[in-house]
């Protein structure tokens, strides 16, 4: 049944991409898009500025974000050899997109929850710490990482999210061609 599934997947994916195709055909480019997408690079482009400016900053910067992944993986080693180990990001009772015990249980997905929550947090300080920086800019930045951070949370694809890995296989992956329909339904709409 699983199988099945995965090839109906596969099926309803070809007409998704069918259906944004002929969308894009018929459409012409939104330029709010393209404009809201210019002013993200405009914007993190005045962070980077303020990090590249001086080479010992940016330097402090790097290490850092490689000194929260040599301890956050130092953590995840010691709990996969039966070690208890602290987290090194909390988790955030307000974020139910980590609410599932897996995300904590789980070493390989709790290390994906923490990398996350240690480069958005590096991130976000990047935006806060940035001196020079004028407050709208500092507050547009951290709009735009919020957008991107939430797009690329490892809740949001089948590989990295426990409870729907769970679910798809619970379903025989059922969910998954549901999902896949409303979506070619949802561009076709």
């Amino acid at each position: 049944a699983l199988a099945a599934n995965l090839g109906a997947v596969a099926a309803e994916g070809a007409k998704l991409a069918f259906a944004q195709a002929r969308r894009a055909g018929e459409t012409t480019l939104d330029r709010s898009l393209a404009d809201t997408v210019a002013d993200a690079a405009r914007t993190f482009g005045v962070i980077a500025d303020y990090w590249r400016a001086d080479p010992k900053r940016a330097l402090d910067a790097q290490s850092a974000i490689t000194g929260g992944f040599i301890d956050l993986w130092a953590r995840t080693l010691d709990r996969l050899t039966g070690k208890p180990a602290e987290p090194l990001v909390p988790v955030d009772p307000q974020d139910k997109r980590f609410a599932d015990p897996l995300w904590r249980e789980n070493p390989l997905f709790d290390f994906l929850r923490q990398a996350y929550g240690l480069s958005a947090n590096w991130a976000k300080k990047l935006i806060d710490d940035a001196a020079s920086v004028d407050p709208q800019t500092r507050e547009r930045a951290n709009f735009y990482l919020r957008q991107i951070a939430g797009a690329l949370s490892p809740s949001n694809f089948l590989p990295t999210n426990p409870e729907l890995l769970r679910e798809t296989f619970r379903e025989n992956g059922e969910n998954l061609v549901r999902g896949v329909k409303m979506l070619a339904g949802d561009i076709e709409a």
